[in-house]
C-alpha cells in the first residue's frame, strides 16, 4: 500500500486498480469455507484513512473497491465476522502499521467500516439527509455531452430530460453495433413476434437455429430499436445527437473517437459515465472473467473517458454509481466494487478540480427499468427496497445536474421515496 506513491501516476492506477482484483481472488479462495463454516475476513486499504471522502486519497482512490467487497460478503457469509479497515499509512513504519490494526480487530467497536486517521482518529461513516442549495444553474445551450451507455435504459432516460431543458450535442458511446434492422421484423411490436419472424424467415431459407441465437438476435435488435428511438427522442427536442458503437474499455479507440468529437463539434464540457453491466453470482462461484467484465466497464472505462477529456474544459462529471457500493449486495460484488472506486474517485476529482467543475457519483437504488429483470425487482423489493420510477429518477438526475450549491456533497443516495441522503465522516470512540 505504501509502495503505490513511488510509482509514476499511470503505474499508481494500475497497480491500484489491480488490488481490488487481488483482493476479489482471496475472497473467492475463503469463500466456500466462509459460506459454510464462517471465519473471520478482514479488508485493508488505504485511501487516506477516511475512505476516501477527503479526496486525498489521489490514486489510491482506484483501490476503493476493497470495502465494498467486505460489505458484500457479509451478506454472503452469515456466519463470518467481517470488517472494511482503511489506514493513512502515510510514512508509518510496517510495525506501526500492523500494531494499529491488531488493535483495531482487538479492542475496536462492532462497525464494519472504520477509518484509522494519520493522526490517531478513529471513525466511521454516516449517512446523513440533506437538503439541496435551492440554487440551480442551467445547463448551457448547445454544449458538448459525452456520455457512455447512454443510448438506452436509464441513462438514456437522463439525458432526454435534459434535453429537455436545454438543447445540447450529445455523444453517445455504446458496445452495440447500430445495425439495420431486417425487413421481416420490421413490424413486430412483442418480443414474441420478433422470435416468430425470424423463426419463420430461417425456416424459409432452410436453416437452422437454437433458442439462444434466436434470443441474442432478438436482443440485437431490441437494442436498435431503443437507440435510435433515443437519438431520434433527443433530435427532436431540438438536440443534435450523434451515436459511437465502440468499447470505452479500449483507451485508443476512445481517444480516436474524442478526436473525432472535437474536430466536428468543439470541447467536450459534461461527462457522463453511465456504462455498466450485471452478472450476478456469489463471490465462490464468479470467475475472473466475469468479475473483469463487470468491473472494467465501470472503472477503467472510467478511467479512460477522464485520460480522453483530460484537455477539455468540464464543467460536470457524473456517474450513475449504485447504493450497493454503500451497502453490498449478494451475488454483485464486482458491481459493488466498481460503483465504490467511482464514488471515491469522484470525491478526488472534485477536490482535484478546485471547484470548477460540478463531480457527483449519484449512488442510484433500483430503478423500474434498465438492468433490473423481474428476478431483480423480487430481490430488491425483498431487500426493502422500492423501485424508482423512470420519470422521476431522470427528474432528480436534472435537478442535480443543475444544482449549483458549493457544498453539494459528492456521493449522493437516491432512493425511491426517501430524502437526498449522503455520506458524512464520523468520528468514533
Amino acid at each position: 500500500l505504501k509502495g503505490i506513491n513511488d510509482l509514476p501516476p499511470d503505474e499508481r492506477v494500475d497497480t491500484a486498480i489491480g488490488l481490488n482484483r487481488s483482493a476479489f481472488e482471496i475472497a473467492g479462495k475463503c469463500g466456500p469455507r466462509m459460506r459454510n463454516e464462517g471465519g473471520v475476513f478482514i479488508t485493508v486499504q488505504d485511501t487516506h484513512g477516511d475512505f476516501g471522502m477527503s479526496g486525498d486519497s489521489r490514486e489510491r482512490a482506484w483501490s476503493a473497491g476493497i470495502g465494498a467487497l467486505a460489505k458484500t460478503a457479509a451478506k454472503e457469509w452469515p456466519k463470518a465476522s467481517l470488517k472494511a479497515i482503511d489506514i493513512a499509512c502515510g510514512d508509518r513504519s510496517a510495525e506501526d502499521i500492523a500494531r494499529s490494526i491488531l488493535v483495531e480487530l482487538l479492542e475496536g467497536g462492532a462497525e464494519p467500516e472504520v477509518g484509522l486517521r494519520a493522526d490517531g482518529q478513529r471513525f466511521c461513516l454516516d449517512i446523513t439527509a440533506c437538503e439541496l442549495s435551492g440554487t440551480r444553474q442551467s445547463l448551457p445551450g448547445g454544449d458538448v455531452v459525452i456520455s457512455s451507455g447512454g443510448a438506452q435504459g436509464i441513462t438514456a432516460a437522463c439525458l432526454l430530460a435534459m434535453a429537455d431543458r436545454s438543447p445540447l450535442t450529445f455523444v453517445i458511446l455504446g458496445r452495440t453495433p447500430l445495425a439495420e434492422e431486417p425487413e421481416y421484423t420490421s413490424g413486430c411490436k412483442t418480443d414474441a413476434e420478433i422470435k416468430l419472424a425470424i423463426l419463420e424467415e430461417y425456416k424459409r431459407r432452410d436453416r437452422k437455429m437454437t433458442p439462444a441465437e434466436m434470443a441474442a438476435e432478438t436482443r440485437k435488435i431490441l437494442a436498435c430499436r431503443k437507440i435510435r428511438s433515443t437519438l431520434h427522442g433527443l433530435e427532436a427536442r431540438g438536440s443534435a445527437a450523434k451515436y459511437f458503437a465502440m468499447d470505452i474499455r479500449h483507451a485508443d479507440a476512445l481517444n480516436r473517437t474524442v478526436g473525432e468529437i472535437h474536430a466536428a463539434w468543439g470541447e467536450i464540457r459534461m461527462l457522463i459515465h453511465g456504462a455498466g453491466i450485471i452478472l450476478d453470482k456469489y463471490i465462490h462461484e464468479k470467475t475472473a472473467a466475469q468479475f473483469e467484465d463487470v468491473f472494467t466497464t465501470k472503472v477503467v472505462g472510467f478511467h479512460n473517458l477522464l485520460s480522453a477529456t483530460r484537455k477539455d474544459p468540464l464543467t460536470h462529471i457524473f456517474c450513475m454509481s449504485s447504493v450497493v457500493a454503500q451497502k453490498g449486495h449478494a451475488g454483485q460484488v464486482d458491481y459493488a466494487m466498481a460503483n465504490a472506486t467511482l464514488n471515491k474517485v469522484c470525491q478526488f476529482e472534485r477536490k482535484r478540480r478546485k471547484g470548477q467543475c460540478r463531480v457527483k457519483a449519484l449512488n442510484w437504488g433500483p430503478w423500474d427499468a434498465g438492468m433490473v429483470t423481474p428476478q431483480h425487482k423480487a430481490l430488491f423489493e425483498s431487500a426493502g427496497y422500492s423501485l424508482i420510477p423512470v420519470d422521476e429518477g431522470a427528474r432528480v438526475f436534472v435537478r442535480e445536474m443543475e444544482d449549483d450549491g458549493e457544498n453539494s456533497p459528492v456521493e449522493v443516495i437516491l432512493l425511491s421515496g426517501e430524502p437526498e441522503i449522503w455520506l458524512n465522516p464520523d468520528p468514533v470512540g
